[in-house]
């Protein structure tokens, strides 16, 4: 169920970067809801590590769809 959105144009130079456009988004919905029942779906033009540190953030959960071509990896101590 979207929540919050914004309509950007696509043939002109924004104010803000994406992820502040994102972050602000986050803030305007955070406050209602709690943060262990927030999941979050994003499609692969949003699933980057900035979009996963600002959920990191807020202790949202997500789930992001990637590409076919796409890999991650995650990180562990020592390597």
């Amino acid at each position: 169920m979207p929540l919050a959105w914004e309509l950007m144009p696509q043939s002109e130079e924004w104010d803000q970067s994406q992820w502040q456009i994102v972050e602000r988004l986050f803030a305007q919905v955070a406050q209602f809801l709690p943060a262990q029942e927030v999941i979050l779906l994003a499609d692969r033009g949003l699933a980057a590590l900035p979009l996963i540190r600002l959920c990191e953030q807020r202790h949202w959960h997500y789930v992001l769809r990637i590409q076919n071509d796409a890999s991650c990896r995650r990180s562990f101590r020592g390597g």
